[in-house]
């Protein structure tokens, strides 16, 4: 029987579905510190610092260039800092259901547009119909309502837009992958998100043992398992991909608040997630291969 390896778009689209469910946790997980005192720019920069530790203690010996701390520093600035520093002001101001929404939203989009513009991979009109399906099953599953402050769509909207870039930036530079490229994306992380750290009063955790479990695990799972299946999907899929596949982040997230908070779906959530589902089939079809590689 003929045997048909799985192509480089594939597995990068896998690699960017693993990626969503992986930091699906963050919610279950920070809602649990956040109860313990910790704010959210705390819980930030302890799973960076303590991600990039661990990966230090684990990577040894390697030789590593000047170039490719630079190429790290630079997609650390726009994939961890801004995105976190914008999010995290966006939701002082906006309710989170549309925080989350114009957040992903914009990701996509301007992940679509930079890699038009940057690596010549122009959208065809399935791939924006795909993503209008997403948006609007994304704000059936989440229940947004009526904006109530500009300023925190702004916010999110750089948010946003600062992922997306990531995404492409990082094809671009060819950042590359691996837990190599993952520990100095968390070094740099732990450097930019030490200021909104401090500057929010500098919270530590308390010694207990139920705050320093949730921030390993928040360290493992989405700060090392997250970047690394994010930046292997960067190498294996376009950037417009890689975002779409990433909207299934609230989809993870839903399922752990079921199994570990008890918060039950309604209706909206099973439409709104099955239309992300639709919008994810229609946007791949005629989907340029040339670019995947």
């Amino acid at each position: 029987m003929p045997q048909h390896e799985i192509s480089d778009s594939t597995k990068g689209i896998l690699f960017a579905t693993l990626a969503a469910a992986l930091n699906g946790t963050i919610g279950v997980l920070s809602k649990f510190l956040m109860e313990s005192g910790l704010t959210s720019a705390s819980i930030a920069f302890f799973k960076s610092l303590i991600g990039f530790i661990c990966l230090l203690i684990v990577i040894r010996g390697e030789v590593e260039s000047t170039t490719a701390y630079l190429r790290a520093g630079v997609c650390a600035f726009f994939g961890i800092f801004i995105l976190f520093y914008f999010e995290t002001s966006a939701y002082h101001h906006e309710l989170a259901a549309n925080v989350v929404l114009t957040l992903m939203a914009f990701a996509t989009i301007s992940a679509f547009i930079l890699s038009w513009i940057f690596i010549g991979d122009k959208p065809t009109p399935t791939r924006w119909l795909g993503l209008a399906i997403c948006v609007i099953g994304l704000a059936v599953f989440l229940g947004v309502s009526r904006p109530t402050n500009l300023t925190g769509l702004i916010y999110a909207s750089i948010a946003g837009l600062g992922y997306g870039a990531f995404s492409v930036i990082a094809k671009a530079m060819k950042l590359g992958s691996g837990l190599a490229v993952t520990r100095r994306l968390l070094l740099f992380g732990s450097i930019y998100l030490a200021f909104p750290f401090v500057s929010n009063g500098a919270i530590s955790p308390d010694w207990s043992i139920g705050a320093w479990t949730a921030l390993l695990t928040l360290a493992l799972l989405p700060s090392i398992g997250g970047f690394y299946c994010t930046t292997r999907a960067i190498e294996l899929a376009t950037p417009a991909q890689i975002q779409l596949f990433e909207l299934t982040e609230p989809l993870f997230a839903a399922l752990l608040a079921v199994l570990f908070l008890n918060e039950f779906p309604g209706l909206n959530t099973y439409l709104g997630g099955a239309l992300v589902v639709i919008g994810l089939f229609v946007s791949q079809q005629n989907f340029g291969k040339k670019y995947c590689h």
